[in-house]
């Protein structure tokens, strides 16, 4: 898959200090112990103030653990520039748009790839983009989605499905909008308008699944959960000095 020209149009990061051991790597219950931190997203973790005290770095407020295997797009070496494709998006206040990168590959641990930011919204890739991206990718994306509950105990979850999944159609209204025809597929061609919709309900969000999302990935022109395309930018300095495990 071809690196956002955005990104690769970005000048390397001046003065850059590389980590002083940039093949070192961590285990994840390793960063969770010594950094903290609660997930606000795939990969977020975001250290609440009341906890910063007592870690090793207090002024540290948020860290993100990415796995290579899935996205394709990361960083391939410390310091270089690269972006995230992720179907979930986390809110989080603008102090946490610069955070230490640890990055996984394959079964080894997380390698500290320095420290960067993430300076603009995020993209949705459209359906020429959609499909460059790797099937494996898809998979695993539909299998998170799929996976997540749904039931109104993370409601998040739902209104992001419900926001993401396509409008169904209802009928057409008539010329004094008093009535409403109700949809039947065969009707489109007598009706120049296209037809009223709605979005999934609650319930209806419940109930999508893996299946579902992976064939909705595959439908040209239905590209219901787009990836979100999030640049990262390498700032000039690194801000951890991890210790040895």
């Amino acid at each position: 898959m071809q690196m956002p020209e955005l990104i690769e149009n970005l000048p390397p990061a001046p003065d850059l200090q590389l980590p002083q051991q940039p093949s070192e790597t961590f285990t994840f219950d390793f960063l969770r112990r010594v950094l903290g931190g609660k997930a606000v997203s795939s990969g977020w973790w975001v250290v609440p103030p009341k906890t910063r005290e007592k870690r090793l770095f207090p002024k540290l407020k948020s860290f993100r653990t990415l796995n290579s295997d899935y996205d394709p797009l990361l960083p391939r070496r410390p310091g270089e520039h690269g972006a995230q494709l992720s179907c979930i998006l986390a809110e989080v206040d603008d102090e946490h748009l610069t955070f230490p990168l640890f990055i996984r590959c394959g079964q080894g641990g997380y390698k500290y790839y320095g420290t960067y930011r993430e300076p603009r919204y995020s993209d949705r890739l459209g359906g020429n983009e959609m499909r460059q991206v790797p099937e494996y990718v898809k998979k695993h994306w539909a299998s998170q989605i799929g996976a997540m509950r749904r039931d109104g105990k993370i409601p998040k979850h739902n209104d992001a499905m419900r926001a993401a999944w396509p409008k169904v159609p209802v009928g057409w209204l008539t010329d004094n909008y008093k009535r409403l025809i109700p949809y039947q597929e065969k009707l489109h061609d007598d009706f120049e308008e296209y037809p009223v919709t709605r979005p999934i309900t609650a319930d209806e969000a419940d109930e999508v699944g893996e299946g579902e999302i992976l064939k909705a990935f595959e439908t040209v022109g239905r590209i219901i959960i787009a990836f979100n395309l999030t640049c990262y930018a390498n700032k000039s300095r690194p801000i951890l000095i991890l210790p040895h495990r």
